[in-house]
């Protein structure tokens, strides 16, 4: 990673006021949970910072469960948010902002609010609005997308920890599964933000369902209210031990889940990376999508890929990422489910 394009001083701060720093995070779910590690690192490096995290609204809850920003902040929604966000960070006198994502949008609103030091990755209009622009070296495509993060964030440290979350133990009390009353719990993640190019086949998830509620356990379908139907469609296959909540958990219940169940067979998605940072043993399958970059971070997760292709984009409808999904087969993961389900 090169240094920044200009001479930037430490930040400069009244005596006995704590500096105030913002970090603009990542808008998708998983991308912002693979921000975890270096924002954590951050903050035991700074503990005496006082920490605001920008986001917006819909990964409010997410970050509520996470421990290290002192303050949640979201973005106005429209153009007009842009302003209005910016107004009320100028508001608070910030001292430092980190911008996670490459958007010019992400960038704007921390300099529209005066924050005097501003850092984020080079990039075309947006290198305006900061005064520490980042370029990344050649390593960086290799390396796993938490340590590009870790490097806006003035981390240089292959030592990063892995992210941590803890769901309120109120939302316990709004969940009717109970773990105690199941031989074992099995999830499945059947959807994923990027359409047919990164969901295994329907008919190998209802596979998996048959065989594990076969074998007496209980399976969960979980998903957004996109995956409904390929879940009713699941549940509507097997002969009984399914419990169908798709659609019906807000983020803290769909975590609170998640850290139930025994384990979860997942895409490559961002349930997948909420299942690993709860610490559920995970079962990621991925077609052609680079586990290098994106793979779960957890201590329990095993990536199952047979294609030698790797990329980070993909079409909605890619052939070949396809096709790489079809050749994972149902004996291919339940084979790796053995080892996490009490049998």
């Amino acid at each position: 990673m090169t240094g920044s394009t200009e001479s930037v001083s430490p930040p400069h701060t009244e005596t006995g006021r704590t500096n105030k720093v913002l970090i603009v995070g990542l808008n998708w779910l998983g991308d912002a949970i693979m921000s975890m590690p270096a924002i954590q690192h951050f903050h035991a490096k700074r503990p005496a910072d006082d920490l605001y995290l920008l986001t917006k609204p819909a990964l409010k809850p997410l970050w509520q469960m996470h421990a290290v920003p002192d303050h949640i902040l979201t973005i106005s929604p429209g153009n007009s948010g842009v302003v209005e966000t910016a107004k009320e960070l100028k508001r608070l006198s910030i001292d430092e902002a980190f911008i996670l994502p490459n958007s010019f949008r992400s960038a704007l609103i921390p300099r529209l609010a005066g924050i005097p030091q501003r850092t984020g990755l080079a990039g075309q209009l947006r290198t305006l609005t900061l005064t520490r622009k980042l370029q990344l070296n050649g390593t960086y495509q290799s390396l796993h997308q938490s340590r590009e993060n870790a490097a806006v964030l003035g981390i240089d440290t292959e030592d990063l920890p892995l992210p941590t979350l803890c769901p309120p133990i109120e939302t316990r009390r709004h969940i009717q599964v109970k773990r105690s009353q199941h031989a074992f719990l099995l999830g499945l993640i059947p959807g994923a933000a990027r359409g047919p190019s990164k969901r295994w086949p329907e008919e190998n998830y209802t596979a998996i369902a048959k065989r594990a509620t076969e074998q007496g356990g209980t399976v969960i379908l979980l998903g957004t209210r996109e995956d409904e139907s390929v879940c009713s469609r699941i549940e509507a296959a097997c002969e009984g031990g399914i419990i169908n909540l798709a659609a019906k958990t807000n983020m803290q219940e769909f975590a609170t889940l998640l850290k139930m169940l025994h384990a979860v067979v997942c895409n490559d998605s961002g349930g997948m990376h909420l299942a690993a940072a709860l610490g559920t043993p995970v079962i990621a399958i991925f077609g052609i999508t680079d586990p290098a970059k994106t793979s779960p971070l957890g201590p329990s997760c095993t990536v199952l890929q047979k294609s030698t292709k790797r990329t980070r984009d993909i079409s909605r409808h890619s052939a070949e990422a396809i096709e790489a999904l079809k050749a994972i087969t149902p004996d291919d993961v339940y084979g790796k489910l053995t080892s996490y389900l009490p049998l």
